[in-house]
């Protein structure tokens, strides 16, 4: 049941008039300016007690005991400044306002708080030009007290009723010194306002950064006494793996077992009757101790690997291989023989000489596999592309298996040749200086597996321009459909069958072919010169789009 309210001056015959004044000032003089202000307004006797004037010293001691809160202005008593700084009220309407300790909500300058609908009618950003009509000589600027706010702070603020209040002084004055004086006096008034009024504001900027201290302090404290529970809930489970038998290792955070236990939201999610009773718990924690134990070596391993493999075959080896396709860090890594040589290092722990010392045997001799197999891939991808039986030994080097580098034109310019001539080029974008790789266009497959995944981020690791997706031959393109068609008739009208003609063959035969589908269309004077196997090639690839793309069968004939 609520409690009822009652009132302080008759409570079972006490009245408070008869209770003895020195004891209820030794009372207030304790309380603060804003107990003061609420202690007003529970009763009209507290009310008449406080705001006498005789009581002036209990306010006085309340606003002391505020660090560094300048004392009363002049035009305003000390019940009255305390409402200012303390009371969440508007200075209009008296509606409640919200109390932001991040904000300095008081318009010290205008002597209190305004809610945003008073501030629309009560303050203005212009002097009136009737006001500045009475006085012909003033420095406006100084004369009334303004606030420069928003957020550029490029306009100043006045509050209207100091507008009328001098306006009606003004008018009052009889002659043009007596306005002069008034306007001395004003100045001088706002002077005194605005002096005191930066010092209200530098007091308020020093209570909001003591409220943010004491705000990080708190969340500070907060933290520290989480992680300490947390360090503590870690002991506890530390004593039960101890027993178990694990111990500190490299792989984990620090080296300790006690830091790497704390990365674990299951222990700092869970009680520490919890942690020190239940099996689950424990079986999960090994479970992922046994994860990350796994992961945080292998990723060790690949990183030696990687930053050994010069060590381990050299650039000059690996040139001297002659390899059709030369793999990447990512491919390498994903060779069965090396795959098992770094898988089994997680359990035997080998040391970084030791993983050097076995693939330095074996290393030249798996990329030449590696090398046979994605040739090997690759011709069967040329095989289905280009409508040829499986029958075809080397699809590569037939004059229509016409082929670009896989990085986009823009990156590399060797497009529509051949794959012997990608052998040699230098892709700039892909491996500066170096032979040719094999690049990466997206359409590699993802990784499926934790292994891959390593693999991948670890040739990843600091290669901005090397791309580290798995090797796959769709990343080469072939010609399909019409333009395909257009190939093969060409190489027909050398005479040759275009499921045997080599492109080096092709490339030897020195005859020259006209395109007679620009005569057929009429388009004579547009028709190129004689052309020999290589222009070619590129008029079938390029001449026929645009305005002769319903030709689909390019017409050429030996020129004699």
């Amino acid at each position: 049941m609520a409690r009822r309210k009652t009132k302080l001056v008759a409570v079972d015959g006490f009245d408070l008039m008869e209770f003895p004044m020195d004891v209820v000032f030794e009372i207030c003089v304790l309380l603060e300016p804003i107990d003061l202000i609420h202690l007003a307004r529970t009763n009209k006797a507290l009310r008449t007690f406080l705001l006498d004037r005789s009581s002036r010293g209990i306010w006085r001691a309340a606003l002391a005991r505020v660090e560094g809160l300048p004392g009363p202005p002049s035009h305003l008593s000390e019940p009255a400044w305390a409402h200012v700084v303390f009371d969440q009220f508007c200075k209009n309407c008296l509606s409640n306002l919200r109390d932001d300790p991040m904000e300095d909500c008081v318009w010290w300058e205008f002597g209190g708080r305004f809610c945003a609908k008073c501030m629309k009618t009560l303050i203005c950003t212009t002097i009136p030009l009737k006001l500045k009509a009475l006085v012909l000589v003033a420095d406006w600027t100084n004369v009334l007290p303004r606030i420069q706010n928003g957020r550029s702070y490029n306009r100043w603020f006045y509050l209207i009723s100091t507008h009328n209040e001098l306006r009606d002084r003004l008018s009052a004055a009889q002659s043009v010194a007596a306005r002069e004086e008034v306007i001395r006096q004003r100045t001088e008034e706002t002077r005194v306002i605005m002096e005191h009024s930066k010092l209200c504001r530098e007091w308020s900027k020093q209570q909001i950064e003591n409220y943010k201290a004491a705000v990080n302090q708190k969340a500070k404290a907060k933290v520290e006494r989480e992680n300490a529970l947390r360090i503590s809930k870690a002991e506890i489970m530390e004593k039960k793996l101890i027993a178990q038998g694990w111990t500190d290792r490299r792989w984990m955070k620090e080296g300790k077992l006690l830091a790497q236990l704390q990365t674990y939201p299951e222990i700092g999610d869970s009680t520490k009757a919890n942690v020190r009773s239940c099996p689950d718990l424990l079986k999960t924690i090994i479970d992922a101790l046994t994860a990350d134990k796994r992961t945080r070596i292998l990723s060790s391993d690949l990183t030696t690997f990687k930053n050994s493999y010069d060590s381990i075959i050299s650039q000059q080896e690996v040139d001297s291989l002659d390899l059709a396709i030369l793999p990447r860090l990512v491919d390498i890594l994903l060779i069965p023989q090396v795959r098992a040589i770094l898988n089994a290092s997680v359990e035997d722990a080998r040391i970084d000489q030791d993983l050097i010392s076995l693939l330095r045997p074996v290393l030249p001799a798996l990329l030449q596999t590696w090398a046979s197999e994605a040739l090997s891939q690759l011709n069967q991808h040329a095989r289905q592309l280009l409508g040829l039986p499986d029958s075809t030994p080397t699809p590569l080097e037939l004059a229509i298996a016409v082929t670009s580098c896989p990085t986009p034109s823009y990156l590399c310019n060797k497009q529509n040749t051949y794959f012997h001539e990608l052998l040699t080029h230098s892709c700039h974008s892909i491996n500066p200086g170096r032979s040719w790789t094999n690049p990466d266009c997206g359409h590699s497959s993802a990784a499926s597996e934790p292994y891959e995944a390593q693999a991948r981020a670890v040739a990843q690791r600091n290669q901005y321009c090397v791309p580290c997706s798995f090797f796959s031959p769709s990343v080469f393109r072939f010609p399909t459909g019409d333009m395909l068609q257009r190939l093969k008739s060409l190489v027909r009208v050398y005479g040759r069958s275009p499921e045997t003609a080599t492109a080096k063959e092709m490339e030897q035969d020195t005859r020259l072919v006209r395109c007679v589908a620009f005569l057929a269309e009429g388009r004579g004077p547009l028709a190129p010169p004689p052309m020999n196997w290589t222009a070619a090639v590129q008029h079938s690839i390029f001449a026929h789009f645009g305005f002769l793309a319903h030709s689909v069968d390019c017409e050429w004939e030996i020129c004699e």
